[in-house]
């Protein structure tokens, strides 16, 4: 049962039960209740530092509520968010992924996967990080800015060097050895057989090269396919596919997040 207003920079009034605030918060709500008054005009709080969409926001996940419907904006969540330990208030206790303000989150993570992920490590909100780390193996790291860097702090930050450094010697790692030779043919014998050992090689040595975190498994096989195009001994080619079928299947179940 509602029994204390909370009243926004803005002048917007809400009307929220004090017990639940309470029972949240670890600094009875930055110190400002319990309020014990049965005076109506006393049984207010007045919050200069939020303004009404962000105080919203911040109710919303508090009751567990799903505020979609008001479009929150990012930068709105984020500020809202961050104010929570300034009210004794845990991001990572209150924003698990069976409540609506984890959900939205994890959406806006398809459009702004950087700022989520700086939310979290600010935060050590881990079981939301996870997810959305796979969409920063497209990232350039070297544009990561002191302040991205500060924000996600150094737990986060180093997490994020590991899943891009893992990834990637994982896939060197998995391209060698080169695949097996055949019996010898008439018309392939061990001697021209050093064609593909050659040209894999070489694709070994351009992929250590270039590839990347978020190297795509059709890139993968389109590269090895267009190094060996000289390549036209049956047994040869059989013995790449399968060779790069294997690459293929580890490079799918790769770890993807941190």
């Amino acid at each position: 049962m509602p029994d204390i207003k909370l009243i926004s920079s803005d002048g917007v009034v809400f009307f929220v039960d004090q017990q639940t605030l309470l029972n949240l918060s670890t600094n009875s709500f930055n110190s400002l209740l319990p309020i014990t008054s049965t005076h109506e005009t006393e049984r207010l709080i007045h919050l200069p530092q939020i303004h009404s969409s962000e105080l919203n926001i911040l109710l919303h996940v508090l009751y567990k509520l799903d505020c979609v419907q008001y479009n929150p904006s990012l930068p709105s969540i984020l500020y809202s968010i961050d104010l929570f330990p300034q009210f004794g208030l845990s991001p990572k206790v209150l924003i698990r992924p069976q409540t609506p303000i984890y959900k939205i989150l994890l959406s806006q993570a398809s459009f702004y996967p950087l700022e989520v992920y700086c939310l979290c490590g600010k935060h050590d909100i881990y079981e939301l990080a996870t997810p959305v780390s796979s969409r920063l193996l497209s990232l350039t790291l070297s544009t990561l800015t002191d302040k991205d860097a500060e924000r996600m702090g150094s737990v986060y930050l180093a997490r994020l060097f590991k899943l891009h450094r893992t990834r990637v010697e994982t896939l060197l790692r998995s391209l060698m050895p080169a695949p097996c030779l055949h019996n010898p043919t008439n018309k392939c014998g061990f001697e021209k057989q050093k064609a593909l050992a050659s040209a894999w090689t070489m694709t070994t040595a351009y992929l250590s090269w270039s590839a990347k975190p978020d190297v795509s498994t059709s890139t993968i096989r389109a590269i090895f396919n267009a190094m060996t195009t000289h390549i036209t001994c049956p047994d040869c080619l059989k013995g790449r596919d399968e060779r790069l079928n294997q690459i293929i299947v580890n490079w799918s179940i790769t770890k993807n997040t941190i």
